[in-house]
């Protein structure tokens, strides 16, 4: 997630839709926070953005602040739509968080999302309350300029809530074990470090054992975007390691990676998840052993402009390795990784994706990183 040093505050451009109205869609957003609870920071003022945005691959908690622009604009099938007279009022905005994704493959709602989601123009689609708070919702779709900012930005004249506001659903039947955020006002800004991203980072190589990885050139379209993949077919007992110096998992608190699952068809139901495990290890042992279903995906993006393959992201909070399994080492010191295995958080050098059963495991990873 970028600094606020590294935002350019440049306003740009794009339109938005709005979501939310079964009460229930913006908790199930993609980057899997669950139930949002109103009087969290940002509240219920989220936003779903696309997958071709250039932002994405890093969006998941992240704000922008959005204004409604006076456009015409049109859709992804070229129907135009003039909107210059639906702002309530240009100069106010509103800050939105990321929670959720735009997919422009989307079988379930195949014409809506490519009406709106396949990068003809930059687009979110804005929960409905905060969507009120910009335009009367009878527009449907409005234009927009936005830009990123820090998620403790205050805008200079803030869109207020409108009196006849859409329902509120009941909060109680969540009950009150609310979970935690890794978010930057509870966490800090966080510097995410690629291990693989296209390639494999200078200071990381291959340690794997029992493992046939294919080729740069041979993967060279095999990753996200049709960017280069990390393919290896693991052996049985094999592993896909990568190895590093000591130091590299200091002030680092979760790793982060994308697997290739195919096609993953009505909300995942065909989606062919690689049967590994995960640990990591250091100069004095290893770590626990942890199964890749023992977490769920977090975000979805296809291989390519309307195709139907897909990877997912796996997020792996550190404290896990070391036994650690609770929503609880969010936002307290424990978040850091702090050793396993006999190992100090100095120690660990190595990440494991492991095959401990029989039979051959073909594997494809892209944007592995520590964060």
């Amino acid at each position: 997630m970028k600094s606020s040093s590294e935002l350019d505050w440049k306003w740009r451009t794009g339109r938005a839709t709005y979501y939310g109205t079964d009460d229930w869609s913006i908790h199930k957003g993609s980057c899997g926070y669950g139930a949002l609870w109103r009087d969290e920071p940002h509240g219920w003022d989220v936003a779903a953005m696309t997958d071709y945005h250039p932002d994405y691959a890093d969006s998941c908690g992240s704000c922008y602040e959005v204004a409604c622009d006076s456009l015409k604009i049109q859709d992804n099938y070229g129907a135009k739509l003039d909107r210059t007279y639906s702002c309530y009022d240009s100069s106010q905005s509103v800050v939105l968080r990321i929670t959720d994704t735009c997919p422009c493959t989307y079988p379930a709602n195949a014409y809506s999302n490519k009406r709106w989601c396949c990068n003809d123009m930059d687009h979110f689609d804005v929960s409905v309350w905060a969507f009120e708070k910009l335009a009367d919702k009878k527009w449907g779709v409005i234009g927009i300029k936005y830009r990123r900012v820090p998620c403790d930005y205050q805008p200079q004249n803030v869109a207020p809530a409108v009196s006849n506001a859409s329902p509120f659903p009941s909060e109680a039947k969540w009950g009150q074990d609310r979970p935690r955020r890794d978010w930057p006002e509870y966490t800090g800004q966080r510097d995410s470090d690629f291990i693989f991203d296209n390639s494999l980072d200078n200071n990381w190589w291959d340690a794997s054992w029992n493992t046939w990885l294919q080729s740069p050139k041979d993967a060279k379209e095999s990753g996200m975007r049709k960017g280069q993949a990390l393919c290896a077919n693991i052996k049985s007992q094999g592993a896909l390691a990568l190895k590093t110096n000591s130091g590299a998992f200091q002030n680092k608190y979760k790793l982060e990676f994308w697997v290739y699952v195919g096609v993953s068809g009505w909300e995942g139901t065909s989606a062919t998840v690689p049967d590994i495990k995960i640990s990591l290890r250091g100069t004095k042992g290893q770590c626990n052993v942890l199964k890749i279903y023992d977490v769920k995906p977090d975000a979805f993006e296809p291989t390519c402009n309307y195709c139907a393959d897909y990877f997912w992201r796996f997020t792996f909070h550190l404290p896990y390795f070391n036994g650690e399994w609770s929503h609880s080492t969010f936002n307290d010191p424990s978040q850091f990784a702090s050793g396993c295995g006999g190992n100090t958080v100095w120690d660990i050098n190595q990440i494991e994706f492991r095959n401990d059963w029989g039979g051959d495991k073909w594997v494809c990873l892209d944007r592995i990183a520590l964060v």
